[in-house]
Parts: structure tokens; C-alpha cells; sequence
């Protein structure tokens, strides 16, 4: 009788240690589903901002190029004009192969 109330025992502190294992395991996969949410959304932040500062950052060098080719039009534009025209003759003959 005496064993059979030691097993009943044990058996009971294993369901409540069983039971607050699956509590604990629970309460970490909670944790790492919030932690990982929490990592994307800081990952797709940065991206979002790394893109924002490229796209800023190719506007900028875009505007001073055309900026620059506009000036040497200006300076120059006979030179312009036959660069343009000489680009125009190569285009034709390329293309009408």
C-alpha cells in the first residue's frame, strides 16, 4: 500500500512538472514569436530607410549631372550639336543592319 501511494505521488509531481514544462515551453515560443516579429519589423525599418537614403542620394547625383551636361551644352553648343548628330548617324547605321 505504502507503494502504491509513493506512485501516486510521483506520478502526480510528474503530471505538475509535465504541466509547467508545457507552460514554460509555451511562454517561450511566445517570446520568440514577439522577438522575431519585433526583429522584422526593426530589419524592414532599416531597409525602408537605406532605400529612401539611395533613392535621395541618386536624385542628388542625377540632378548635378544633368546639371553639368546642361552647362556644357550651354558653353558649348555647336559641339553639342554635332556630338548629337554624330551619336544619331551611328544609331541609324546600327540599327539598319
Amino acid at each position: 500500500m505504502e507503494n502504491s501511494t509513493f506512485a501516486t505521488a510521483d506520478i502526480s509531481d510528474l503530471r505538475s512538472d509535465l504541466a509547467a514544462l508545457q507552460r514554460d515551453v509555451s511562454d517561450l515560443m511566445s517570446h520568440l514569436k514577439t522577438t522575431a516579429a519585433n526583429g522584422a519589423s526593426s530589419a524592414v525599418s532599416e531597409v525602408g530607410k537605406s532605400a529612401q537614403h539611395l533613392y535621395q542620394d541618386t536624385v542628388a547625383s542625377g540632378s548635378a549631372s544633368i546639371k553639368a551636361i546642361s552647362k556644357g551644352i550651354e558653353d558649348q553648343p555647336i559641339l553639342a550639336l554635332l556630338i548629337a548628330a554624330g551619336v544619331g548617324y551611328l544609331g541609324a547605321r546600327l540599327l539598319s543592319r
